[in-house]
């Protein structure tokens, strides 16, 4: 059924773990007929939407507790204005001594343990842009009352193994030869 938005959730940060994730892809990539696909992608996109509202909540919160009151309202959700630009939330940090602006893709499921999720090449290639403040804040157990989140920074090649699962083709215009 539906996911649980109604009930309050608290965050619980983990330390991510190594290649926990292999045994439970069988059961978490099952085939898929169009009917349940559609179904399946409007509840993977409240998933992720209900891991970002998480996230901005936290990050109020991690703000307050730097003292950076004065950045909390300056937090910006731009997936909601676009996929462009390869991040979720735009956030800040104190990094080496110094205030800055921060990019977040949040990666959120259900699953009660941390497995493999997708990114797109927009998401790889603004992490390659800025390593230093490009960060994936990794959310699952999500329907859950206390999910659990790690948060990774740098390039996502650097800190994923990344699988090129999907393909985007193009013919290439080639005729076939006479025969």
């Amino acid at each position: 059924g539906e996911l649980p938005f109604g009930f309050n959730r608290t965050l619980v940060e983990v330390k991510p773990e190594v290649d926990k994730t292999n045994k439970f892809k069988r059961i978490t990539d099952p085939i898929m007929n169009k009917l349940n696909y559609a179904k399946k992608a409007k509840k993977d996109a409240e998933t992720g939407l209900l891991g970002e509202q998480l996230i901005i909540d936290y990050e109020k919160e991690r703000l307050q507790s730097l003292n950076l009151n004065e950045y909390v309202d300056k937090i910006l959700w731009v997936s909601t204005k676009s996929d462009y630009f390869g991040y979720d939330i735009q956030s800040f940090d104190i990094i080496d001594g110094v205030v800055q602006e921060i990019q977040i893709e949040v990666k959120t499921s259900t699953s009660k343990v941390d497995i493999e999720f997708q990114v797109s090449k927009g998401e790889v290639e603004r992490s390659e842009l800025s390593p230093d403040t490009y960060f994936i804040y990794r959310v699952y157990d999500v329907a859950n009352q206390n999910p659990k989140f790690y948060r990774v920074r740098g390039a996502i090649k650097d800190n994923f193994t990344l699988d090129p699962i999907t393909f985007l083709a193009k013919y290439k215009g080639r005729v076939l030869a006479e025969q």
